[in-house]
């Protein structure tokens, strides 16, 4: 007689994507909004927890992305701005 495989479910990983890009929206809001943002408090989407620097980092580096793809595609010419708007960060703190 075999043994039961015991299979654990785990999440889906668009589980903890959504909550995720949810919390950026919300910090991308209040940036362009130039709401003041608490870094010491973190941001909480539908029981999933996230650090604010850490999601303010990726809203950063997508940003910072977007605007080197632009610019790649468009043969590095700074004369040319993105059709798209960026945001600013405030200083920390």
């Amino acid at each position: 007689m075999r043994c039961p495989t015991l299979k654990v479910a785990h999440p889906p990983r668009h589980h903890i994507r959504r909550p995720r890009e949810e919390a950026e929206l919300f910090l991308s809001l209040q940036l362009m909004k130039a709401e003041k943002i608490d870094y010491t408090q973190p941001v909480q989407v539908n029981g999933f927890v996230f650090p604010t620097p850490q999601i303010l980092a990726g809203i950063v580096r997508q940003q910072t992305l977007a605007e080197a793809r632009w610019y790649k595609a468009n043969n590095w010419d700074r004369t040319k701005r993105p059709p798209f708007a960026l945001l600013t960060f405030p200083k920390a703190a």
